[in-house]
């Protein structure tokens, strides 16, 4: 108590809220698939997936992310109330995860970068992975300008043995020099434009022999159609994730606010409906600013869920929801993380 009565009286406010306040969780997918590769651990298996809905069934309260919104500044929602949620828009969140959700009654939010709809293309982010982890040989070195710096890569140890199917962006061991490289990539590319990124995704490719033209069926995004056949009170909800899934706050606010209007109003045109949800590319507190939460109110979003960990209360700011990132874990250790969560 001489704690609680020792703080300024914001802090005591948020203190006493987060002890005494409903809390809810926002819990954060992107993939229910099984490749080969998965380095980024976005994915979490069919089976992984059926037991944590029947997890949440039985023991929580799954609700529609609006329906939370709704209710946050009533302060007025069930205890162990979960949203779930989806960034990207893989077509795997409508052939895998769709037919399990509806199943158990569960709701779900997906959240779809408008560029990659009806595209054969892979993510960037996939392309990488395929060009560098996947090729079954590489030519021993890597030459790129790029920001009028010439960057090298020696890939002369980089056998097919040596990409290792199992290896992931947490390993706690010395990466190869493939892996070194996709790393080296995956943090060039986050702050790049969409035409330089795409220049040098089609120079890698060349460079690996790669045809990126014609991406592999499990990684490719959701198509229109599919977006087109979800019925507008059905188990699964669209929201906006930008046209391109930049890093907002590496462009100016004129382009920020092209991406989140451009990619609203696209899939409300294929949706023929409002989209009324948005979720930050990457989401990190570095990959957008206060302006850009502000765009984003200015856009007309009811919410937006950004991809750093907290609980969802009544001090909430609609506009920056904390989400919880989950893996490929199966029942007990979902159950168990889910816990931890609302303990925390």
């Amino acid at each position: 108590m001489a704690r609680l009565l020792s703080l300024p009286g914001v802090q005591r406010l948020r203190w006493v809220v987060r002890r005494v306040a409903p809390k809810a969780l926002i819990l954060l997918y992107h993939r229910v698939s099984a490749p080969d590769a998965d380095p980024q651990l976005l994915c979490v298996t069919p089976e992984h997936f059926s037991e944590h809905l029947q997890i949440l069934r039985r023991y929580y309260h799954p609700m529609r992310l609006l329906d939370l919104q709704k209710r946050l500044q009533l302060n007025l929602w069930p205890h162990r109330s979960v949203v779930l949620t989806f960034d990207d828009g893989y077509a795997d969140n409508f052939h895998q995860a769709r037919p399990l959700l509806e199943a158990q009654g569960i709701p779900a939010t997906v959240f779809v970068a408008s560029d990659g709809v009806d595209t054969q293309q892979e993510f960037w982010w996939d392309a990488l992975e395929r060009i560098f982890l996947s090729s079954p040989t590489l030519p021993a070195n890597l030459i790129i300008q790029l920001g009028g710096k010439e960057l090298t890569w020696k890939l002369d140890d980089a056998s097919p043995s040596q990409s290792q199917p199992s290896w992931n962006v947490l390993a706690e061991i010395s990466p190869t020099a493939r892996q070194q490289a996709y790393l080296d990539w995956m943090k060039l590319m986050r702050g790049l434009d969409v035409e330089t990124r795409q220049a040098i995704l089609s120079h890698l490719a060349a460079w690996a022999g790669v045809d990126l033209t014609h991406g592999r069926q499990d990684y490719l995004p959701v198509k229109a159609d599919e977006l087109r056949s979800l019925p507008k009170d059905g188990w699964i909800e669209v929201g906006a994730h930008t046209v391109n899934h930049p890093s907002l706050s590496a462009l100016s606010l004129q382009a920020q606010q092209d991406e989140i209007l451009a990619g609203k109003t696209a899939l409300e045109k294929i949706l023929d409906r409002s989209v009324r949800s948005f979720a930050y590319p990457f989401g990190e507190r570095r990959d957008y600013t206060v302006d850009t939460a502000k765009l984003v109110q200015q856009a007309g979003f009811a919410c937006a869920c950004s991809n750093f960990t907290g609980h969802v209360t009544v001090l909430s700011d609609p506009c920056q929801l904390p989400r919880f990132i989950v893996r490929n874990w199966d029942g007990d250790t979902f159950a168990q993380q889910l816990e931890e969560w609302f303990r925390d």
